[in-house]
């Protein structure tokens, strides 16, 4: 099954731009999430009125010896408690989606009652995405996460097989502002089914499924202050997810450029006119080194209930690494993202 999620970049010029220091060391801080696993194994099954069932919870607090390290030495304004996190999930609206078949879900709730020293305590209906959540500390916030199943009406024939969607938790210090830092990240894959695995019974129905979100950042990126401050930028996503067990086989996804697959670079196009080729590179965080062309990112092995499954962020970095001359306007890049059977 293949995908492609498609760039668009504008190059922007402008002037006045600036470095800001970071202010807070992530070092400084111990956030801790734990999902439990019943959740992600697709054993559970969903019941047409509703349910409420426990996902995970998160931990947040000050690292041991925060304050033997050098960075809070040199740091003279205290504890930094401005901390936010920032949930997404798979649609705008948060739902268990059939994977067969998209027009069938179960619309839900992630529930977090947070508790913090300084906030005091809170209960969030998590039922958009994203979703932003202040939780300062001064030495513990936290919470459970419990997954809420509203109730279903009308006929529940031709609604079993299994449904999936995940929660990607993102803790930030001065989230939205110049010195926006990330502290930690973990995504929550939910797997569950209703009735059966498989839709409909009697028999066995094998998916094997790769959904591809295209992120906003992806318009108008601006290439000059990427260059000029050698960020990176989150793009994109992919999730994965299969049941096919009838082979020994493994799984990758191949990400390459859309407008020369085989032995093209990354690159942002020029959509009039002409002009060089502004190249970058593409990254999947916390699992590959920036890549300049086609590479593959193995999924993990088969996991409970023979079941693979995998969610990856696609990010683009070092952008115009080779530092070509470029004019301006309208630039286009292209993503293709390949699900592999080996």
């Amino acid at each position: 099954m293949k995908r492609i999620l498609v760039l668009m970049a504008v190059i922007f010029f402008a002037c006045g731009l600036s470095l800001s220091a970071a202010t807070v060391d992530p070092v400084w801080y111990d956030i801790d999430f734990s999902q439990e696993d019943w959740l992600a194994s697709n054993t559970h099954n969903l019941t047409w009125g509703g349910s409420n069932m426990y996902v995970g919870h998160v931990d947040m607090g000050r690292a041991r010896k925060y304050d033997r390290t050098a960075s809070w030495e040199a740091w003279t304004d205290g504890w930094h408690s401005n901390v936010t996190m920032v949930v997404t999930s798979s649609d705008s609206q948060v739902r268990l989606v059939n994977v067969n078949d998209p027009t069938k879900y179960f619309l839900a709730q992630l529930i977090f009652p947070l508790n913090s020293d300084i906030a005091g305590s809170h209960t969030y209906t998590i039922d958009s995405s994203p979703y932003t959540i202040q939780t300062p500390f001064n030495w513990y916030a936290g919470g459970n996460f419990d997954l809420t199943v509203l109730p279903m009406t009308g006929d529940p024939a031709g609604y079993e097989g299994t449904y999936t969607t995940f929660f990607r938790f993102r803790v930030y210090a001065d989230y939205g502002t110049a010195d926006e830092i990330l502290l930690e990240e973990e995504v929550m894959n939910i797997l569950v089914y209703f009735i059966s695995p498989t839709a409909p019974p009697p028999g066995q129905t094998y998916f094997t499924n790769l959904l591809i979100q295209r992120y906003a950042t992806a318009d108008g990126i601006d290439v000059i202050a990427m260059q000029q401050n050698q960020t990176s930028l989150t793009v994109g996503a992919a999730t994965f997810s299969s049941n096919d067990a009838r082979n020994n086989m493994s799984y990758a996804i191949r990400i390459s450029p859309a407008e020369n697959p085989l032995t093209g670079i990354f690159a942002f196009h020029k959509t009039s006119g002409t002009g060089n080729a502004i190249p970058y590179k593409v990254h999947i965080p916390s699992r590959t080194l920036p890549a300049t062309s086609a590479f593959l990112i193995p999924a993990p092995a088969k996991g409970p209930a023979d079941f693979w499954q995998d969610f990856i962020e696609i990010a683009i970095s070092n952008m115009n690494y080779p530092n070509v001359v470029f004019t301006g306007g309208t630039y286009q890049s292209g993503l293709k993202i390949e699900l592999i059977s080996q």
